[in-house]
Parts: structure tokens; sequence; C-alpha cells
């Protein structure tokens, strides 16, 4: 079984700070203190931490007792700096523009809070491989306010999304701008994403995570150049399994736009990144290479040609589609974090959607569903 698990301790705390500091009444410095020993941010800054010496190998100071800082010189009106770590310094900026809309701020709160976790680890059981062993998994789901509610997830999942949440209908989403590449214009693109799905789409990575461990231990294999093509098969298979359950864009949606981009284009985009793979599986040499790791990295998770989303969510999303028209949902599930297995129903899929006429490949309908080639399949 898996369990959701929400922590919204912070964020309730500085909600009522802010709330009795607008009404007037005094703030203790131990209530703001309080702020900073909580879950949510002892996770949160030893996460900031972990992120900021791997991707810039620097190590700056994230005491806790700092968030307790920031808010007392918000209450009291004083001036605050922090020229040793910048993150708290937003982090002012931030409470600040909470404390101006405390409405919006309570709004996001009240519609996270009312989030179905319950139901949502229901969607997580039923998507559980029978062949898993009895699963108990907490997964915590830390929602701070120092970005107007970041959600920072579990290690075993992505660490940290730093998205904002806003409301739209009632339901809290998150919203990011990515840069223009990804719009094909010189205009940013703006994603909307529904909080309940990408907890549900995070949460699936753990469990996703958690089996291909065991997985790989079952099957031992090793060889630079099969371990780098199976890394980035991987991606391919673990984002299209929890966007194909959880995420999928519906139609009428900025999302949709750029996910059509890539579907349009998706047959050259399917050759690009297995040819790349083959050429890694028959090239060992080159599979040590960083750069090599980078364009296969850039090819699933950066900007495709032109724009659009990434292929690693619309390539893998159609895989998934053709497993469970051709074979069922029920065979789809059982292929979690079994990677060789699941190329192979796909190209078993692919197959007899070919053969029956479902050529139904986005982008070249007339061409049929390609086929993962041999020489990738032969590492996996």
């Amino acid at each position: 079984m898996i369990k959701i698990k929400p922590h919204l301790e912070a964020a309730r705390l500085i909600y009522e700070i802010l709330n009795d500091w607008r009404a007037g009444r005094p703030i203790a410095p131990e209530c703001c203190r309080e702020v900073g020993e909580t879950a949510e941010y002892r996770f949160i800054l030893n996460r900031h931490a972990a992120v900021r010496e791997r991707t810039r190998g620097e190590k700056l100071p994230y005491p806790p007792e700092e968030v307790g800082r920031v808010l007392q010189a918000l209450v009291t009106g004083t001036t605050y700096t922090n020229s040793a770590n910048p993150y708290f310094e937003r982090l002012h900026g931030a409470l600040q523009n909470a404390a101006g809309d405390l409405p919006a701020f309570r709004e996001k709160l009240e519609a996270t809070a009312g989030i179905d976790f319950a139901g949502l680890s229901g969607r997580l059981d039923q998507v559980t491989p029978s062949w898993a062993p009895d699963l108990d998994l907490t997964v915590d789901v830390h929602l701070a306010p120092d970005l107007h509610l970041s959600a920072y997830f579990h290690e075993g999942a992505i660490g940290g999304n730093l998205l904002i949440v806003q409301v739209v209908d009632g339901r809290p989403v998150m919203v990011v701008e990515l840069p223009p590449e990804y719009s094909g214009s010189d205009q940013p693109a703006p994603l909307i994403l529904p909080l309940d799905e990408t907890i549900a789409h995070e949460t699936h990575h753990y469990l996703f995570n958690a089996l291909e461990e065991q997985e790989s231990q079952n099957e031992g294999r090793t060889g630079t150049a099969g371990a780098l093509v199976r890394t980035l098969a991987s991606g391919v298979h673990g984002e299209g399994m929890a966007t194909f359950f959880f995420s999928t864009p519906p139609a009428n949606t900025p999302n949709y736009q750029y996910w059509q981009m890539t579907e349009a284009r998706l047959g050259e985009h399917f050759r690009a990144f297995f040819d790349h793979l083959a050429g890694l599986a028959g090239a060992p040499e080159r599979a040590s290479s960083d750069e090599e790791f980078q364009r296969g990295f850039s090819l699933l998770f950066g900007p495709p040609p032109g724009g659009g989303t990434e292929l690693c969510y619309v390539l893998g999303t159609n895989m998934c589609r053709a497993i469970e028209a051709a074979l069922g949902r029920q065979e789809l599930v059982e292929l979690t974090a079994r990677r060789r297995d699941f190329y192979e129903a796909y190209n078993q899929a692919a197959q007899r959607l070919n053969s029956g006429g479902s050529n139904k490949w986005p982008g070249e309908p007339g061409r049929g569903w390609p086929l993962v080639p041999d020489a990738v399949m032969n590492c996996l």
C-alpha cells in the first residue's frame, strides 16, 4: 500500500503568524523560530543545500533558525540581509508578497489541504504491478510557503519542483514558465499542472524507482555502453508510465499545444533518439563520454527542435498507449520497472497494431508504429 502524507504545518504556522501580525497582535520570537523547526523546512533546507552543492559546487549555510530570523524581521519591520545565502533574502521577499495578499495565501493553503490524498493513494495502488512485494510505502509531500507554497517531493522521487501554486476554479495548480525554446517562438511557454496530478506523477516515480532498483539487482547486467543505454531508456519508460497514468494534458490547454508540437514530429524524434542509443550500443568508448550522456539527456529532457513538450513524456506515453491498445491495461501495469519487458511489449504491440491496420502513430499515420531497433533491445 502506498500512502501519500502531506506536510502543511509550516504553511499553517506562517499563515497564523502573518494573520496575527496584520491584526496588530504581538508576535513572540519563539513562534517565528518554531517555523524553521518544522519537518518541511528541515527537509527543504537540506534539499537546497544538496542541490546547490551538486549543481554549482557551492556549500552554503542553510540553518533552520534563519527561517525564524526572516519571519522576525518581517513582523518587526526591520531590514533583513543575508550575504552568505541569497535563498533567505528570496524567502523574505516571498513572505512579504504573501503577507500583502493573505486571502490568496489562505485560498492556496485550503485548496491544497483539500486534495484527496487518500484517493491519490488508491489510484497508485491500482497501477502497482501484482508481482511487486507487499508494499508499505509512505511518500512525504512537503509543501512550504517560501515560494507561495512550492512543492517538494520525497527524495525517492525527484526531490523538488520549484513551481508556484495558484488556485484555478478552486483547484490548486502549479504554474511554471519554460524558456521560449519550448514554445517554438520568442515567447515563454506557460505550463499549468494540477497539483494533485503532479503529486501522483512524482509518487509513481518513487514506486517505479523502488521496484526498478530491485529489478536491476536481479538482472545483474554490466557494461558501460549498456548502462548508459538502459539509463536513457528508463527515462522514456518511467516518465511515460507516470504521464500516461496521471498527467497527460487535456485538449485546449497550453500544455496540450506543446504536446501536439512534439507529436507532430514524433517519428523524427523517435528515430533520432533510438539511433543515438543504437550508436552508443555499438561503440562502448562513446558511452563513457559525458558529452554523449548530455546529448542523450538533452534529446529526452530538453526542448525538442522547433519547440514542444519534452520527448520523454510524449514518446513514453504513446508507447504506453500502444501497449494498452494491443495487450490491455493490466499488461501495461505489470511492466512497471521491467525495462526490457516494456520495450519488448511495445514492439509486440506495434507489430500487432500495424498488422491490424491500426496505424495511428502520431505525426506519421501512414507509416505505422515504428519498432525499437535490435541493437538497442540487445542492451536492455
